[in-house]
């Protein structure tokens, strides 16, 4: 791509800014830079256009939009009177117009975009920093400031025996030639960056030492307000034995019923994924400049009493028999046909965030189960 997109943007030999890394971010930047008069150097290397356009948001939702319109051609039945069917026929058709709309997007929203602006010239290849600018294939390229948006790629994480199989990420998944049978995602987490001191009520940081009353808190807060962000991690918990509920052989309620008990904890697993992600979180921290940065990192045992944004999963497992599970696929009790548990306690597993989406959906399976089977003949709807 070093001839896609050539403009000017260099004057008196040098530039006001350079920004290393052509995705959404860089080209933002870039542009915005060049609308307020900047000369500006955006440098890329590989595939123009970034994450989202390439290999995230564009080329993921095309194949989510897809399955889309398999479900509700196949949920059609719901409503009296339609009938429905659909399948895939023809998956390297539906790869290729994914991969038609992600280099159409590419040309369109990119590659056809800077030479609107004469501000910014466009370098290709790899970037580092010298002290005085930036160098690209050996050549230095001068600049009074120098942005870095190179974003991310997918990271193998250390799993006994990943390497040695065919293991997917998130870009490689969306390549696939064929269809497959089945996927197995295990575990997830993720960083997020947010800034909520406009909640002077709730958070009002202040630098280290600040007095904690006073016309001294007073000014921090009037000087710190809307200049702190956080940085958080979600990470995700696999099953153990030694996590599970059960009846409490102590407390009850009112009725001298057994109240439910959970016992939980995390193990070396989690804190070792914890302490990895906060380890990045830093990394992006100190990238970022702050004049103070401030580091929690998950210690001692498990406690339900502060927030954590926690969300709890798992107790009454679906499962494909009654030895290992407490309700089958359509979240049917093995041993009571006619009680149906629906809740984020059908799956063990949660990657990290809000389960709504989940719940809702097998709550939706289950709905639909029940008035187009079960109501027409009551019973086990899985034989085990």
């Amino acid at each position: 791509m070093s001839d896609c997109c050539a403009t000017n943007g260099k004057r008196n030999g040098r530039y006001d800014l350079a920004v290393i890394g052509a995705g959404s971010a860089g080209f933002s930047a870039a542009i915005t830079a060049a609308e307020q008069g900047a000369n500006v150097a955006l440098i890329g290397h590989g595939t123009i256009g970034g994450t989202c356009v390439n290999v995230g948001c564009v080329p993921s939702k095309t194949m989510i939009r897809a399955a889309e319109a398999l479900h509700g051609a196949r949920a059609a039945h719901r409503f009296p009177g339609l009938a429905g069917e659909a399948n895939v026929a023809d998956w390297p058709a539906l790869i290729t117009a994914k991969d038609d709309l992600v280099s159409s997007l590419r040309q369109k929203k990119y590659v056809d975009l800077l030479p609107e602006y004469n501000g910014i010239a466009y370098q290709e290849g790899p970037a580092r920093l010298n002290g005085q600018g930036v160098m690209v294939n050996g050549a230095e390229i001068p600049a009074g400031k120098i942005i870095i948006a190179t974003g991310s790629s997918p990271a193998l994480p250390d799993i006994p025996g990943v390497a040695d199989i065919p293991y997917l990420t998130s870009t490689t998944a969306l390549e696939l030639p064929e269809l497959p049978r089945s996927l197995l995602v295990i575990g997830g987490g993720y960083i997020g960056q947010w800034q909520t001191n406009g909640r002077p009520m709730e958070s009002h940081p202040v630098p280290e030492g600040t007095p904690k009353f006073g016309a001294g808190w007073k000014k921090a807060v009037r000087e710190s307000y809307g200049h702190t962000v956080g940085i958080g991690t979600h990470g995700a918990v696999m099953s153990h034995r030694g996590n599970y509920l059960d009846l409490d052989p102590t407390y009850t309620d009112a009725y001298g019923r057994p109240l439910l008990r959970m016992t939980f904890d995390f193990t070396d697993n989690e804190f070792n994924m914890s302490n990895y992600l906060t380890d990045r979180a830093v990394e992006i921290a100190k990238a970022m400049g702050g004049r103070e940065i401030r580091e929690g990192r998950r210690k001692g045992h498990y406690s339900i009493v502060p927030y954590q944004s926690t969300h709890n999963t798992g107790g009454t497992i679906m499962g494909s028999n009654p030895r290992e599970s407490v309700i089958n696929k359509y979240q049917q009790s093995w041993d009571l046909e006619n009680l149906f548990l629906t809740g984020a306690g059908a799956f063990p597993q949660n990657p990290g965030y809000n389960p709504t989406g989940t719940v809702a959906a097998l709550a939706y399976h289950t709905a639909d189960a029940i008035r187009n089977i079960y109501l027409k003949s009551p019973g086990p709807l899985v034989q085990a």
